[in-house]
């Protein structure tokens, strides 16, 4: 179930990851309170089973992780593809309520899947990220018209890769942190709280302070 409310949530997560680089960084807090949210649930139902394996609570972060990222790239490439597709038409002034407009918007997707397969030998996802990582640009439109709109990512190469790392980790160390105390007996759990605050107020503390 967590997996999959991550997985609707992919789509919000890659609108984030497409803004220019220096937003992108800051879309990488979405990342983060989307796993808080998510562990925070998976906390809630695992909470009766501690101490849960630690073998099971890597899986638990691995696999909605994983699901997450790949879904927000699923997200990515369908929006750059149709929206790009769509400018395309909206610069020849074709009318979205046209019987033909479907079809022409087809056409247009379909001029970028054959661009990244004669450049890069795969469309899809496989075509979109290899065209994210290496950059670079081309056109998409009728061939005799002035107004072919360029296609171009808003982060390339390096950059990308580096969002997207720094995102997909911020998930996972968010469900993680929220998961991993579920490996622990709830009698440990509550020695652990109760250490905390009696380490801050213990003697060498307050003689350092009094120092």
């Amino acid at each position: 179930m967590v997996t999959i409310i991550g997985v609707a949530l992919s789509k919000l997560l890659a609108s984030a990851g497409l803004l220019p680089f220096v937003f992108g960084i800051v879309g990488v807090f979405f990342f983060m309170l989307v796993g808080l949210i998510l562990g925070a649930i998976l906390f809630r139902c695992g909470g009766g089973a501690r101490p849960v394996r630690r073998g099971v609570l890597l899986v638990s972060v691995l696999v909605p992780t994983v699901a997450i990222s790949a879904g927000t790239v699923l997200f990515e490439y369908r929006s750059v593809v149709i929206d790009n597709a769509e400018q395309a038409l909206r610069v020849q002034n074709k009318n979205p309520r046209d019987p033909k407009f479907a079809a022409e918007k087809a056409q247009m997707r379909a001029m970028i899947e054959n661009y990244w397969r004669a450049r890069f030998g795969a469309g899809g996802v496989a075509g979109y990220v290899a065209w994210t990582l290496r950059g670079g640009k081309f056109k998409i439109g009728p061939t005799d018209a002035d107004e072919r709109v360029v296609v171009e990512h808003k982060q390339a190469g390096a950059l990308w890769l580096f969002r997207a790392v720094i995102s997909f980790a911020a998930l996972g160390w968010a469900i993680g942190a929220q998961v991993w105390p579920l490996g622990r007996r709830p009698a440990e759990a509550k020695a652990a709280d109760a250490a905390e605050p009696a380490a801050r107020t213990s003697p060498t503390n307050s003689s350092k302070t009094s120092d």
